[in-house]
C-alpha cells in the first residue's frame, strides 16, 4: 500500500522528473515531440485492440489552438469532461467538468490535469520542457527522447514520445492510507492518449518493466 498524503512539486527536466540542484543554472528548451509516432499508437491501439476512437470533449472550440504535449489523463477525467463541462479560451484553453470533480487546463509547454477520487485527489501534469545545464555541449538532447518510465512508490513520473509527464496523489482523508499501488497502475493502464488533433483512445503506450 502507498501512503501518499501529499503533492510532490517537481520540475520536469531532461529525460527525467527530477528537482533542480540548488545553485544549479540550467536553460529550458523546448523538447521535439514526436507527432507522428503518437498518431501511429493510436492507429495501432485501435486495430489490435478493436478500440473505438473519441474527440476530446469540447476540442471543437479550441479552434486554431493544438495541445503542445500528447495528452494522457485518466478515463474518469475524460468521461467527468464528456458529460458536461464549462470552456474557457483564449491563451489558456481550461475546462472545469459539471460535478465539478475533474478539470484541464493547457498552455503553451503542456497541460495539467486534476481528478477526485474517493479518498484521494489525482494530477497530471505533461510539459515539453526540459532543462541542460548552461556548461553541457553535448547534443544528447536533439531530437525525441526515450520513452521511461518510473514508479517510486511517492510518485509516478514517465515519458512518451519526447514529452516529460507527472502524476501526483493528495489524500483527503487525513493522513491515512488512502490509495493501493495496484490501483494507482490500474487507472494508469486507463489512460486516454490523445493526439495534437484532438483524436483520442483509451490506451497508455509507455512500456513498463513489470509487463
Amino acid at each position: 500500500m502507498l501512503r501518499l498524503g501529499w503533492v510532490l512539486s517537481l520540475t520536469l527536466t531532461a529525460g527525467t522528473a527530477i528537482g533542480q540542484e540548488a545553485g544549479v543554472v540550467d536553460t529550458p528548451f523546448v523538447a521535439e515531440i514526436d507527432k507522428g509516432r503518437v498518431k501511429n499508437d493510436i492507429a495501432v491501439a485501435t486495430q489490435s485492440g478493436f478500440r473505438d476512437t473519441l474527440l476530446f470533449p469540447m476540442s471543437a472550440q479550441f479552434g486554431d489552438f493544438k495541445p503542445a504535449v500528447p495528452l494522457m489523463v485518466p478515463l474518469k477525467l475524460f468521461s467527468d469532461l464528456s458529460a458536461g463541462a464549462s470552456f474557457s479560451g483564449g491563451d489558456k484553453v481550461a475546462m472545469v467538468s459539471e460535478n465539478s470533480e475533474s478539470t484541464v487546463e493547457f498552455d503553451a509547454n503542456g497541460f495539467f490535469g486534476s481528478v477526485k477520487y474517493p479518498g484521494y485527489d489525482l494530477t497530471i501534469q505533461g510539459t515539453n520542457l526540459k532543462y541542460i545545464s548552461n556548461t553541457d555541449t553535448s547534443s544528447q538532447f536533439s531530437g525525441p527522447q526515450p520513452d521511461y518510465f518510473d514508479f517510486s512508490g511517492d510518485n509516478v513520473s514517465f515519458g512518451y514520445a519526447g514529452a516529460d509527464y507527472l502524476i501526483t496523489i493528495e489524500c483527503t482523508v487525513g493522513d491515512a492510507v488512502c490509495v493501493s499501488e495496484n490501483e494507482i497502475k490500474k487507472i494508469i493502464d486507463n489512460f486516454i492518449l490523445c493526439d495534437d488533433d484532438n483524436v483520442c483512445v483509451n490506451s497508455f503506450p509507455v512500456k513498463r518493466e513489470e509487463q
